[in-house]
């Protein structure tokens, strides 16, 4: 498991203690037991929840309700140009009139 817990500090960029690595560890651990007892009941032939819920009725009619128009959505709108909403950049490197 230690070099699982070096590969994924490496891949998200992480510095990690040698305290830090150790706890990693053991939490990793932890969440690949549970993953392991989770598939275990699956093949066991316990009923899936969606299978189990499959014969119930949805709580409400999927419809469309009332929406805002766009004017008004925009007037609300911190940043806009052109009829569109202006929103912050959220990947590097991306063009500014994309």
């Amino acid at each position: 498991m230690p070099m699982d817990v070096e590969k994924t500090a490496r891949l998200a960029r992480l510095r990690l203690s040698g305290p830090e690595r150790r706890a990693l560890s053991e939490e990793m651990a932890r969440i690949m037991a549970f993953a392991d007892a989770l598939s275990a009941q699956e093949a066991s032939g316990e009923e899936r929840a969606e299978e189990a819920s499959a014969g119930l009725s949805a709580l409400r009619a999927d419809v469309a309700g009332p929406v805002l128009a766009r004017e008004e959505a925009l007037r609300a709108a911190p940043a806009r140009r052109e009829g569109c909403f202006i929103v912050p950049r959220a990947l590097a490197g991306e063009d500014d009139d994309a």
